[in-house]
């Protein structure tokens, strides 16, 4: 037989028990209103790389990564397959990128796939460094005092155009060639001056060869090369030094007499009557044959853009 002690006490644990279950409920409650929304589906597969470019031969890393369609992050279950869209190099499984040999911007040729969802990215392959420099012209026949301006172009392992600052030498003989613009000036002495004109950037380096002709043996001034051709410059004040060579009948480059008086024919910017130094506008574009140097009745043209 239960005492009145033993049902009040019985009473305040059901109480009590009757609080807890109540309290967690409570807190399961609250948890359940403050847990995060449960994502979606994959609906897009957003495709990223851990570098903004990649050189011709050189590998980029792509990295792809799931949403739903109110762009919160949920797992690729099924692993993308990686491939290649529009050229620039190739893609291996894992989604590491081998640059081609052609330098370019390849738009969206990186793609991810998985379960019918598709990302993209696109790629730009700069050229790599310096392997080989040519030097343009080469072999030329020059009159004696006469100017001849050598250009030197460098390329990558893969033949892309890579810029660099050519120093450049006389090392056997035939006349004098300024540092760093590379105009020669031939020499008085007659003669075959075999890999006299040295061109080097670090490491690398280049020959070409000149023929010195005697005054007596050079003809009338019959064309004008300007020299560069085209010439690629940055609108609105960049300035890009032109020079002029002279040659007669044959091929053999002599000295322009009287000096060329240089003009603007088709727009593009302005440049010195004197000295051949070319000023851009502002207005972009290609302008065709627009820079003129002129020695009596003999012009020579070049084209900027």
């Amino acid at each position: 037989m239960k005492t009145p002690n033993s049902l009040a006490s019985v009473a305040r644990l059901s109480s009590r028990l009757a609080a807890t279950i109540l309290a967690s409920a409570l807190l399961l409650t609250a948890c359940r209103d403050t847990a995060d929304p449960t994502t979606g589906p994959l609906a897009r597969i957003i495709v990223t790389s851990n570098v903004g470019s990649v050189a011709a031969g050189s590998t980029q890393q792509f990295i792809a990564t799931g949403q739903d369609a109110d762009g919160n992050v949920v797992p690729i279950a099924v692993a993308p397959v990686w491939t290649i869209g529009a050229g620039g190099g190739t893609i291996d499984g894992s989604g590491t990128f081998t640059a081609g040999a052609s330098a370019g911007t390849f738009a969206n040729t990186v793609q991810a796939s998985s379960a019918g969802v598709s990302g993209f990215a696109s790629v730009s392959v700069t050229s790599g460094t310096l392997a080989t420099i040519t030097i343009t012209p080469n072999a030329m026949s020059v009159a004696a005092g006469a100017n001849l301006q050598f250009v030197a172009t460098g390329r990558d392992g893969s033949g892309n155009i890579v810029s660099l600052t050519p120093t450049w030498t006389v090392v056997n003989g035939g006349g004098t060639i300024g540092g760093s613009s590379g105009l020669f000036t031939a020499g008085a002495t007659a003669g075959a001056f075999s890999q006299t004109i040295k061109v080097a950037s670090g490491s690398i380096s280049a020959l070409a060869s000149v023929t010195v002709i005697a005054p007596a043996g050079a003809g009338a001034l019959t064309s004008i090369t300007i020299t560069p051709n085209p010439a690629n410059i940055i609108v609105n004040g960049s300035q890009q030094q032109f020079t002029a060579s002279g040659q007669d009948a044959n091929g053999v480059v002599i000295a322009i007499l009287p000096a060329p008086t240089w003009s603007v024919e088709n727009g593009g910017g302005t440049i010195n009557s004197s000295t051949g130094l070319f000023t851009a506008g502002a207005t972009a574009g290609s302008f065709a044959n627009t820079v003129r140097a002129t020695s009596g009745g003999v012009s020579g043209f070049a084209s900027v853009g």
